[in-house]
């Protein structure tokens, strides 16, 4: 009778302690793989929003555009026309170059800022378990 009791909760404990090692192996499985490469497409998904919401490409290609397109046209030959006309223009030119560089500016300095905190972030996540692991063991071992 003592045997078969002894028996039976040895039984059990076995069959916990492996669906503890089978929830442990999944997890770590998930952890590792799915939830790492999601981490990643997260990166890339906010290195992508930011680049496309600052529209840094349109930004280079339009560096030297005026400013909302404001621009005086030239009619005629009047010399004080012409002068007054590019200078307006040359204004123009010059308010839009400025903008758009400190835009490109602000757009590529969050951008860096977030290729740059992607590092730290992946490296705290490949170490998560193992620090909860070892916090788990040395509480443990104090407790007992």
């Amino acid at each position: 009778m003592f045997f078969e009791i002894a028996l039976r909760w040895g039984r059990r404990i076995i069959n916990r302690l492996m669906n503890v090692g089978i929830l442990l192996a999944t997890y770590l499985a998930w952890h590792y793989g799915e939830a790492l490469k999601e981490l990643v497409e997260i990166e890339k998904n906010l290195l992508w929003f930011f680049y496309h919401q600052f529209s840094i490409a349109l930004l280079f290609k339009t560096l030297f555009t005026p400013f909302y397109r404001i621009q005086e046209e030239y009619r005629g030959f009047n010399l004080e026309n012409l002068f007054s006309n590019l200078v307006a223009n040359t204004v123009s030119r010059t308010v839009g170059f400025i903008l758009r560089i400190t835009t490109i500016f602000l757009g590529l300095l969050i951008e860096s800022i977030l290729a740059l905190a992607a590092v730290p972030v992946l490296a705290t996540w490949i170490m998560l378990p193992a620090v909860v692991f070892t916090l788990l063991w040395a509480t443990l071992n104090t407790l007992l």
